[in-house]
C-alpha cells in the first residue's frame, strides 16, 4: 500500500473509531482498492455475536456523512461496508490471540523454514511471534513478516 493510502486509511480509522464504539462495532479491515477502474473504500466490520446487514447499513449511512464532511478522498469512490465473512482476515495482534485454537491460512513476505504459505492451528501470539501448529511441527512467525492471514472455516 502506498504511503499516501496508508495515511488516508489511518485518518479513516481515526474518524470511524468513535462511531464504531458507539454502535458496539469493531473495524476488522479498511482498504482503498481499485477494481475494474472504480475505487472502493472497503470496510469490514464485526461485533460480538456477529454483525447483521442492518448494522452495516446503519454504519455506512452515518459514516458516509462523516467522510463527506471530514475527509477529502480524491476522485470518485464507493463506500462498501460488510462483514468479514467466515474466513475473517486476521490483521491486528489481538486477532491472533482472540482466535487461538482456530485453523488459519497465513502467508509471509519472505520464506520462513523454506515456505511462505502456512495452514495450521493458531496457538496465539507471544512477543510479536505468531505461533502455528502444523501437522509435523510448531512454527513461530514474526508478526511483521505476515503478509496476510485468515481464518479457515470452509
Amino acid at each position: 500500500m502506498h504511503t499516501e493510502n496508508k495515511t488516508l486509511i489511518h485518518r479513516i480509522h481515526d474518524l470511524a473509531q468513535p462511531l464504531l464504539e458507539s454502535q458496539g462495532l469493531e473495524l476488522v479491515l479498511a482498504d482503498l482498492v481499485t477494481e475494474d477502474g472504480h475505487r472502493i473504500l472497503r470496510l469490514l466490520l464485526d461485533k460480538s455475536g456477529g454483525i447483521t446487514l442492518d448494522d452495516c447499513a446503519r454504519f455506512a449511512k452515518e459514516f458516509g456523512y462523516l467522510l463527506d464532511i471530514h475527509i477529502n478522498i480524491p476522485g470518485q469512490y464507493s463506500l462498501e461496508v460488510s462483514s468479514p465473512g467466515i474466513n475473517r482476515p486476521l490483521v491486528q495482534p489481538r486477532d491472533f490471540e482472540r482466535f487461538a485454537g482456530e485453523t488459519i491460512k497465513l502467508r509471509t513476505h519472505t520464506n520462513i523454514d523454506g515456505q511462505r504459505n502456512f495452514r495450521g492451528e493458531l496457538l496465539g501470539i507471544t512477543e510479536d511471534q505468531v505461533n502455528i501448529k502444523l501437522a509435523e511441527k510448531t512454527v513461530a512467525i514474526p508478526y511483521m513478516e505476515i503478509h496476510s492471514a485468515r481464518l479457515c472455516r470452509d
